[in-house]
């Protein structure tokens, strides 16, 4: 392998993304707590839905339902990503 190509790197589970906070969770308040894991939860249901879409056909009912799902999802995402940004910023 050439020296400038980077090895593909995968995400984090959310198991691991969880062992790995647990020291984070000792320090932050029981809300933002909250927060970040109902945030961590939502990713992994976008994931297992990505995941589960992959498996039909893109023309199958399944798959245009699965589509639907996922746009759902990451929109959810991406609102409380948000909610828990403005939540930071103003301190709450």
């Amino acid at each position: 392998m050439a020296a400038w190509v980077q090895r593909k790197r995968s995400a984090p589970t959310l198991a691991a993304m969880s062992d790995h906070d647990a020291s984070l969770g000792e320090r932050a308040d029981p809300e933002q707590r909250n927060d970040s894991d109902r945030l961590l939860r939502a990713v992994e249901e976008l994931r297992a839905l990505e995941r589960e879409k992959r498996l039909h056909e893109t023309s199958s009912a399944p798959f245009q339902d699965l589509e639907r799902r996922v746009d759902e999802q990451a929109r959810a995402v991406f609102r409380l990503a948000q909610q828990e940004n403005e939540g930071a910023e103003t301190g709450e």
